[in-house]
């Protein structure tokens, strides 16, 4: 049986470290029969690896308006590559956690019957993977994202009460059944985001996503080198939150981002966010208190846990966290940004320099190659002289 397992996110789950890993196994992947395929479309601040964005891209032109013919027109492309893939792998994979949240808002109410009916047409079962995050955790994560990686500026309160804020799927059983009601509960493959409920023999996010494809992780995977895409945090994320107020300082992945990452990083204080950093205790309360039920009814109906215990990691909350800072924590953050640039600059002078030691040697190179050219064009018969010259006449620029 053909099949296509469908990587959905939801974001902040650990999905760009998943796509990466995918990636960079692709040969192991293929020997086990199985693909994570690269359609060579690139789409505009979206990850490479991303190879699922095709299904929900928003392609616009230079006023803003959306290319719907060339979205169609791609998305008509990669299926044809995709499933000229089936031909040789029975098993594709597919990731893109913005499916999540706005795979209707982006693509129309009849997302999933769309798709689901261009695979039945070609025998292709669908398995879609979604991984869920305690909403606490989720949405400070995410919004810390946000903070990090674009121009937001608005508090975790603001945007909670923002019209942003309602576009994010939060209660799971609600969302999981407007899917569940084309492909079918059996088809949905739910895992929850909690190291401790990891499945697979090394109990790690890409164990557990073998695992649940049906692979078994083993000595012939590569693991990745760092952790792509962690958080801000602290001081850290206050300092970008506020220097987005700045015109300028605001666009999206400028050289600011880097600099705090690279601040925080030698601070050890890059990380993913496993507790509540920026609500109070009894803001996270009741937070949660509003998707209880909901997370009862999806651990019970897509897990089978008659407990109805969905999230099982201790809930952690402090008041006692320091969230407001002086003009001196803002100062000693700036000082040390402004340190790395200097230390960068005196790095890049250097490598000029050096740039231009070589390029004098090569002039005194030249000069040389000249004067034996010289010396040749007077000394031999011009009859080889001429074709010395064919030789080493200098090409005319295009």
């Amino acid at each position: 049986m053909l099949k296509l397992y469908l990587h959905i996110g939801m974001p902040k789950t650990g999905t760009t470290y998943i796509q990466n890993f995918l990636r960079l196994n692709n040969e192991v992947l293929k020997s086990e029969g199985y693909v994570y395929p690269d359609f060579g479309v690139r789409f505009d601040a979206i990850g490479v690896n991303r190879n699922g964005h095709f299904l929900v891209s928003a392609i616009k032109d230079e006023n803003g308006k959306r290319l719907k013919e060339k979205e169609l027109e791609i998305e008509n492309e990669c299926f044809d590559k995709l499933f000229n893939l089936f031909e040789a792998f029975p098993n594709v994979i597919l990731s893109e956690e913005s499916i999540w949240n706005s795979g209707e808002r982006k693509r129309g109410k009849k997302f999933w019957n769309n798709l689901k009916s261009k695979l039945d047409s070609r025998g292709i079962e669908l398995k879609v993977i979604v991984y869920l995050r305690r909403q606490d955790l989720f949405i400070q994560s995410f919004w810390a994202q946000h903070v990090k990686g674009s121009d937001v500026s608005y508090t975790l309160k603001e945007f909670i009460n923002s019209s942003r804020f309602k576009h994010i799927k939060l209660d799971y059983y609600k969302r999981l059944n407007q899917i569940s009601s084309v492909v079918g509960k059996e088809n949905i493959l739910v895992r929850v985001y909690e190291k401790d409920q990891y499945i697979g023999p090394q109990k790690t996010i890409v164990s557990d996503f073998l695992t649940t494809v049906g692979l078994e992780y083993n000595d012939s995977y590569q693991e990745l080198e760092r952790l792509p895409n962690r958080s801000l945090s602290g001081i850290y994320l206050e300092t970008k939150r506020q220097l987005n107020k700045i015109e300028g300082l605001n666009k999206r992945r400028n050289y600011i981002q880097n600099l705090l990452k690279k601040v925080a990083d030698e601070n050890d204080d890059v990380h993913s966010i496993t507790s509540n950093e920026f609500m109070s205790g009894e803001d996270t309360y009741a937070f949660l208190k509003q998707y209880a039920e909901s997370n009862e009814m999806v651990a019970r109906e897509y897990l089978s846990r008659e407990g109805g215990e969905l999230f099982l990691d201790k809930l952690e909350v402090s008041d006692d966290k320091k969230t407001e800072y002086t003009a001196y924590d803002y100062v000693g953050v700036l000082a040390q940004m402004l340190e790395l640039q200097h230390i960068r600059a005196g790095e890049l002078s250097e490598t000029i320099s050096e740039l231009k030691r070589e390029i004098k040697e090569l002039k005194i190179q030249n000069s040389k190659l000249q004067s034996t050219v010289d010396w040749v064009t007077t000394s031999f018969p011009k009859k080889v002289t001429r074709k010395l010259k064919r030789i080493f006449k200098p090409k005319k620029k295009a």
